[in-house]
């Protein structure tokens, strides 16, 4: 929800003085406070810096509404709203205005609705307001019989006007109009089904001191760097939203807190990375259903109240509902990050060849997992077995581990023998079904595996997954005794083995994706 700006104090730029007059005395009429009535956008300027208002009408039949809005933003930022004054015969306009910035449109002609916009726009309640919007789709609609615009046309406007009602100009992203119906269906959908259902709510803390050193260019250049960074850790059936001036929130299906909050540590742990992001303290609330809630109002009241918690708790923590603020709930999580991130750092410091394919095969094993339609907790311990399962590999003598050769078998069991030390090392340190996917690396699906000779899904589901994203990865680099295979081949070898050493609806997955792993569909069909 965007800041509320207070009683409202208008600013009218319409260049019709007979419907200036009439919306001035309507708005008046109404209790609200009209600073300056103007004819065109020089007056307007001057008034908007003269007369302090936070809102400002404007007429889009002005042939330069375009530029007076641009550069109402440009020169006084979010201090001063635009609502776009729309006549029922330029209802295209609406759209340039809203790209540039504009927070509602209305049909002027209909002052209730005028009247409603700037209490809605100035109380701070969404980025567009839907009666505002609703009432333009329908007056659009109506004018499809009108000669002046061909049926199609029409269409695609209808399309894009709605379009625009669910997304946020700045960001690309859909916006709290489009959270709160996307919620509902989530919701009911959980509730029906006995599933789980997160909410993230993450607050840039402190926008105007953003604002003061980088100016507002600053702060909206962050505003897309962030919302870029939550875009790129989404699944394919989460949904990320800005839903006021500096708010965002993520919408999580089939995750529950625990997975959400490992989600929130990587957002803040990507933004900490980027430029325009490192120095921008971010508070993240999380809450649940059915954990902490049983509704759409009580889901987004209880993330709320996280957030509000985090913030209270100083800048740049997370906070999952019902953990007590001064209880520092999440340090222990974030240690245990810490520590894996501490043992990622040991393994490229001794063997960067090593550490960089286990960064491929994590990378591969996700997106595998996300394909085979894995929680957002699952995905992250996915994540993390496949980072650390050749740890053990760190006390492996050189000769053995770059051996220009095959090894011996004096030399596997050397291997396996530190491989097995690096399981143990992190037991304690990871969460169990980590550390249970990394014991399981070597069982094989028809039994024949170690150290337990488990059979098909007694192997865990997280150890099959990446089994696959191992051997893929192991097949198509180079080694000094044998040539890689080409991407096409090691699918088919996949294959051939799927049902003995693999999963076969693990290696179904990655063929039938193939394309996501820089291997052509057409290859992918041939396998």
């Amino acid at each position: 929800m965007d800041k509320s700006l207070g009683e409202p104090r208008v600013v009218l730029v319409d260049g019709n003085e007979a419907d200036r007059a009439e919306v001035g005395a309507a708005l008046r009429a109404a209790g609200i406070a009209v600073v300056a009535t103007v004819a065109d956008s020089e007056a307007a300027l001057e008034a908007a810096t003269a007369y302090e208002p936070n809102i400002i009408l404007i007429d889009v039949a002005l042939a330069d509404a375009i530029w007076l809005a641009t550069e109402i933003r440009s020169r006084l930022g979010d201090s001063i709203r635009v609502i776009a004054l729309v006549a029922p015969e330029h209802p295209d306009r609406a759209a340039d205005l809203v790209t540039v910035g504009a927070r509602a449109y209305v049909l002027k002609h209909k002052r209730n609705e005028v009247i409603n916009s700037i209490r809605a726009v100035a109380a701070g309640s969404g980025l567009m307001a839907t009666e505002v919007s609703d009432s333009v789709l329908e007056e659009v609609r109506r004018l499809q019989d009108d000669e002046r615009m061909m049926r199609g046309e029409l269409e695609q406007l209808v399309g894009d006007l709605k379009e625009m009602s669910i997304t946020d100009w700045l960001t690309g992203l859909r916006n709290r109009l489009y959270l709160v119906d996307r919620l509902q269906g989530e919701v009911d959908r959980a509730l029906r089904h006995d599933r789980s259902v997160a909410l993230m709510m993450v607050v840039i803390e402190s926008p105007e001191a953003v604002v003061s050193i980088r100016g507002q260019n600053g702060l909206e250049r962050a505003l897309r760097q962030l919302s870029d960074v939550m875009t790129g850790l989404l699944r394919n059936e989460d949904v990320v939203c800005r839903t006021g001036d500096a708010e965002f929130a993520m919408l999580l299906p089939e995750s529950d807190a625990e997975g959400a909050w490992f989600v929130a540590e990587r957002i803040r742990e990507a933004a900490g990375n980027l430029v325009d992001t490192a120095d921008v303290p971010l508070s993240i609330g999380i809450a649940s259903i059915p954990e902490h809630a049983d509704s759409v109002d009580t889901l987004m009241q209880t993330s709320e109240k996280a957030v509000y918690a985090a913030q209270g708790e100083g800048e740049n923590k997370t906070v999952i509902s019902g953990e007590r603020t001064g209880a520092r709930p999440t340090d222990g999580r974030s240690g245990r990050l810490r520590t894996i991130d501490m043992l990622v750092r040991l393994l490229a410091l001794r063997d960067p060849a090593l550490a960089e394919r286990s960064r491929r095969i994590a990378e591969l094993a996700v997106s595998v997992g996300m394909r085979l339609h894995l929680d957002t907790a699952e995905l992250e311990h996915l994540r993390v077995a496949a980072l650390v399962h050749d740890l053990g590999k760190v006390g492996v003598p050189d000769a053995i581990l770059h051996k220009p050769g095959p090894l011996d078998e004096l030399e596997w069991h050397a291997i396996r023998e530190h491989r097995a030390q690096g399981v143990d090392l992190v037991a304690g340190v990871v969460p169990l079904s980590v550390h249970e996917a990394m014991r399981s690396a070597t069982e094989r699906f028809d039994g024949s595996g170690h150290p337990l000779g488990l059979v098909g899904e007694q192997i865990p589901k997280l150890a099959r997954i990446l089994q696959v994203a191992d051997a893929y990865t192991a097949m198509t680099e180079s080694r000094p005794f044998r040539q890689s295979l080409s991407p096409e081949e090691a699918l088919l070898e996949l294959r051939a083995n799927g049902g003995r050493q693999f999963d076969p609806v693990v290696v179904d997955a990655i063929i039938n994706h193939a394309e996501t792993f820089g291997v052509a569909a057409s290859s992918s069909d041939d396998c």
